[in-house]
């Protein structure tokens, strides 16, 4: 669906903590964050190649901004998979219950008292 471009994605939004009521607000659109392997899009971001960042600092800052967000999210996932096994394979069910399954997961996760 993603690949397509037929997934739902939420509409551009202000950022957390912006003025929305402010003409000049910070509205950006929803991503995936993504490795070299994805082909970039207009909802997949994706590092620079090396070339490119190997003489342009803020492509290099960038890089790193991006592979640490990336790992924040690859390593909760990690950490929520260890609890809920139905992380591991894809999930036999309608999309709009997979949001409910995610969040619940990540409350009970987060609440259960369990530190990793």
């Amino acid at each position: 669906m993603i690949s397509e471009g037929t997934f739902p994605f939420p509409r551009p939004s202000a950022l957390p903590g912006t003025d929305k009521s402010l003409q000049d607000a910070t509205v950006l659109p929803h991503v995936i964050v993504g490795d070299e392997a994805f082909h970039l899009t207009t909802t997949m971001m994706r590092p620079y190649p090396n070339k490119q960042s190997r003489h342009n600092e803020e492509k290099r800052i960038f890089n790193i901004r991006h592979s640490r967000t990336r790992r924040t999210s690859e390593n909760s996932f990690e950490i929520m998979s260890k609890y809920w096994r139905v992380f591991f394979t894809p999930i036999p069910v309608l999309m709009e219950v997979v949001d409910d399954l995610v969040m619940s997961a990540v409350f009970s996760t987060t609440f259960s008292g369990t530190k990793e």
